[in-house]
């Protein structure tokens, strides 16, 4: 299973946990795009393990939509055989948490973080490098606004 750096909770081992949480909740954010509050209340219900889909509810847009993303779904099953997370939710960690881990891992790259810093950057953009990558990649427009409300 692929885990943050030791560097990052070497002075707090008790915080190795909300380290990871953190980590997989990164890597989740960037496969799938979503925003902070759908990914912290995904339920283990809405993973198709033989599909490799995520269903996703978005109460801005007041619907689900289905997002095919193996690798998503391969982070999400490393976490379930890991024991983490709870018996109904992918993440019980708090929005907070996920906040602070980012903080502290852009001060050890020195890269500011804040939306009050020029050119700080935030969990928001996380779903911004996801859209981008899309993109990038040759999928087209229409399909990103599917995915992305």
């Amino acid at each position: 299973m692929l885990e943050p750096p030791p560097k990052w909770y070497a002075a707090h081992e008790e915080r190795r946990d909300r380290w990871i949480d953190a980590f997989d909740f990164f890597r989740l954010a960037l496969a799938l795009g979503t925003r902070c509050w759908e990914l912290l209340s995904l339920p283990w219900s809405k993973v198709s393990w033989d599909f490799g889909t995520v269903e996703v509810y978005s109460p801005k847009a007041r619907k689900w939509r289905v997002l095919h993303a193996p690798a998503a779904v391969e982070v999400l099953r490393q976490r379930k055989d890991a024991g983490r997370g709870s018996a109904e939710k992918v993440f019980t960690c708090r929005h907070h948490s996920i906040r602070d881990a980012l903080r502290v891992a852009s001060e050890m790259c020195d890269i500011p973080y804040g939306q009050r810093v020029p050119s700080g950057w935030t969990i928001y953009d996380l779903r911004h490098v996801c859209l981008t990558s899309l993109l990038t990649d040759g999928c087209d427009l229409a399909t990103v606004r599917v995915i992305i409300p």
